[in-house]
């Protein structure tokens, strides 16, 4: 039996409740009567006690983790005891600010637990919603929304309540860090909803901070003040200060925008209070801070602010470059230091970089219209179980900061944004003309070739044969012709188009290889590993791939004196790969493509966002990556 699955709490919340002492002691206790030999019991204990040490000593969560693979003798990526601290182990990335690892780790998780032979759509719900709010946290809109549809989907296989209301509260906050309230404050109440139904206090607590939040940027002020100070009394009344200070920090933002300085000075004070209870650098507690800096900004105490935010490094991480060097700019200014201000303005502007906002948004309203189907269709599901389960999820709410010289800011940046997408649609419209353009030469020259030229051919030969020579002059004649057109005509196919609407692309490969090595005399080993289906992959792209093929196998044959090639193909959930190893040479290796062919490649593999990788070690070899989901075929 599988040991019993933590998910990752941090990763959704921006903490978690504080683990009874009793619970760590009982851990403890059952962890000296373990049998040293009962390696899946060990490890589940591990990995619980790593969990309930997340936010109240990171140090200790490590020294568990470590504990917990020294179990294996190599990484067993079909087990899920280790899937399960590879989990959490991503989940401590992400509390110490290193979220490529988290990444990494999120993703392995993720991978790895669809390949099991019994799926758990409850694990890989979580594991795609915490992979969407590391890449939210590293700026990379289309992953977020990508690893949030899929957690969605799988979500609702799960029919897990406390499941659904972690995805449905990442969901609004991610509209709501698009400044989308009015979709945030949809997808809160679907989370507040599925947190009553499982009856999870904390989610329920998170739910209501995003539901503030929304109400605050939507100046509805009393209520989202109302909402979160009720927050802050239960979770005191419950001793836990990180979620406490969780929604502290939108109150103190709120009554910001509100412009109720009378109100702060109380919950000030109570902010530091509790920062004391709170591990140093966790994330909840830089956000807290930030939030500080800002409200001493706003209350006039310029100083205290810019020591706030220079004396803590670890803030930039939390609320990005833009946000604190405005932050500074605005001090400066207001110390009437303006030519740090100027400096701190400047470097926001250089940092600040919106090129998929337009993108996203439009992705995000498609995104909305199908989360609000799924949760129609869940409503019917929750008749018919009754399985409560919690998990939470994160949110950070932004800082306010407006002004005038953000709207300036802003307003240059968008005008720079859409000069940069017309740029980059200008080339692509290029591309696609040159490549339709030589589609239609090849078409042409092929009809020519075959109609023309074969035709006439096939004439000399009928007439020859018809002639009074001798009959081996006639034969060898009749030869050399036959040799001719067969060739024309083998170019003339060459020139045709591939048709997918019978074959995939690994029958059009391995058909296209097998002439060549009959024409050509090298020997080419094809072989294809698939590990999706065909019919997923865009018929634009197999062309493209196709194309590409044809090139440089024309290449190696004509140039680079070979007597075998082998060439593998391999095509996965997101990517495909194709490869061509030979002992010989490759013209460009280390340089641009300056021949047609060669050119042509290079503008093949802008069409479908593909790469091209030539190394020289043992030979040459050429390998061709295709993104199947992020590429520039509409």
């Amino acid at each position: 039996m599988r040991g019993i699955l933590y998910l990752v709490l941090s990763i959704m919340l921006p903490g978690y409740l504080f683990a009874e002492n009793a619970e760590l002691d009982s851990l403890k206790v059952e962890l000296s009567l373990t049998d040293s030999r009962n390696k899946e019991k060990l490890c589940e204990i591990y990995q619980s006690i790593a969990v309930c040490y997340e936010t109240i000593d990171i140090d200790s969560t490590l020294y568990y983790l470590k504990k917990g693979f020294s179990l294996y003798e190599k990484p067993d990526y079909r087990d899920w005891g280790y899937l399960n601290l590879v989990n959490t182990e991503a989940n401590y990335y992400y509390s110490v600010g290193n979220f490529e690892k988290s990444r990494d780790g999120f993703h392995s998780a993720l991978v790895s637990s669809s390949e099991m032979p019994e799926r758990d759509y409850l694990f890989e719900a979580n594991a795609a919603m915490s992979l969407g709010v590391v890449y939210r946290k590293l700026g990379i809109p289309d992953s977020t929304l990508y690893y949030y549809n899929m957690a969605a989907d799988y979500g609702k296989h799960s029919g897990d309540y406390g499941t659904l209301s972690s995805i449905y509260y990442n969901i609004g906050a991610m509209y709501f860090g698009n400044s989308r309230y009015e979709e945030a404050l949809s997808n809160a109440r679907y989370a507040l909803d599925y947190a009553d139904k499982s009856g999870d206090f904390i989610m329920q607590i998170y739910a209501r901070i995003l539901l503030a939040s929304s109400y605050s940027r939507m100046e509805r002020y009393k209520e989202s003040t109302e909402v979160l100070k009720q927050n802050i009394s239960e979770a005191l009344s419950h001793d836990s200060p990180l979620m406490a200070m969780s929604s502290l920090s939108p109150l103190l933002s709120t009554y910001q925008l509100w412009n109720k300085k009378d109100s702060v000075g109380p919950y000030l004070k109570l902010g530091s209070e509790l920062l004391d209870k709170i591990p140093a650098g966790h994330p909840t507690a830089l956000e807290y801070i930030a939030v500080q800096s800002s409200q001493y900004g706003w209350l006039g105490e310029y100083a205290k602010s810019n020591k706030i935010l220079l004396g803590n490094s670890n803030i930039v991480a939390q609320i990005g470059e833009v946000k604190y060097n405005l932050l500074l700019a605005k001090n400066y200014s207001g110390l009437g230091d303006y030519k740090m201000a100027y400096s701190y303005l400047m470097d926001a502007y250089e940092y600040n970089d919106s090129i998929y906002n337009h993108k996203i948004s439009t992705e995000m309203s498609e995104f909305n219209a199908k989360l609000n189907v799924n949760a129609k269709e869940l409503e019917i599901s929750r008749l018919e179980t009754d399985k409560i389960e919690q998990q939470a999820r994160n949110l950070r709410l932004g800082l306010h900061l407006g002004g005038v010289i953000l709207v300036l800011i802003i307003v240059i940046l968008v005008l720079q944004y859409k000069k940069r997408i017309l740029r980059k649609e200008s080339e692509l419209v290029s591309i696609r003309k040159y490549i339709e353009g030589l589609e239609n030469e090849r078409k042409r020259l092929a009809k020519e070739l075959h109609d023309g030229v074969c035709n006439d051919l096939y004439g000399a030969i009928l007439q020859i044969r018809r002639s009074e020579v001798t009959e081996e002059s006639k034969n060898e004649a009749v030869h050399l012709l036959e040799s001719i057109r067969n060739g024309v005509r083998t170019i003339s196919h060459e020139l045709m188009p591939p048709s997918f609407k019978l074959a995939n692309l690994n029958e059009m490969l391995a058909g296209y290889f097998l002439k060549i090595q009959d024409q050509s005399g090298v020997e080419i080993i094809f072989s294809s590993h698939s590990d999706i289906d065909w019919i997923k992959v865009s018929h634009d792209i197999s062309y493209e791939v196709y194309r590409i093929s044809q090139e440089i196998m024309s290449n190696i044959i004509k140039h680079c004196k070979v007597y075998s090639v082998i060439v593998k193909l391999n095509v996965g959930n997101d990517r495909m790969d194709i490869e061509f190893r030979y002992a010989g040479v490759w013209n460009v290796v280390g340089g641009k493509p300056t021949g047609i062919g060669l050119r042509t490649i290079e503008d093949r593999l802008k069409m479908i966002g593909g790469t091209l990788n030539v190394t020289d070690d043992d030979g040459i070899t050429i390998k061709v990556q295709v993104d199947l989901y992020n590429n520039n075929l509409k």
